[in-house]
């Protein structure tokens, strides 16, 4: 299994946390996800910031 860091923070990241937190997908669907070279994820703590702040981003 691939070790992972947050895309935003660098903190560790725990597969079998992705998994609960993922949704109703295959174990094997997600294992591929993790095991990608062209995914990377959030923490659930940056993930909440990049979802609550994203529409001001956005903005042009």
């Amino acid at each position: 299994m691939r070790k992972r860091k947050c895309f935003r923070c660098g903190k560790d990241l725990d597969f079998e946390s992705y998994i609960k937190n993922s949704s109703s997908k295959t174990r094997e669907h997600l294992t591929k996800l993790w095991n990608s070279n062209y995914i990377e994820f959030y923490c659930c703590h940056c993930y909440n910031i990049k979802v609550k702040y994203q529409p001001y981003l956005d903005l042009d």
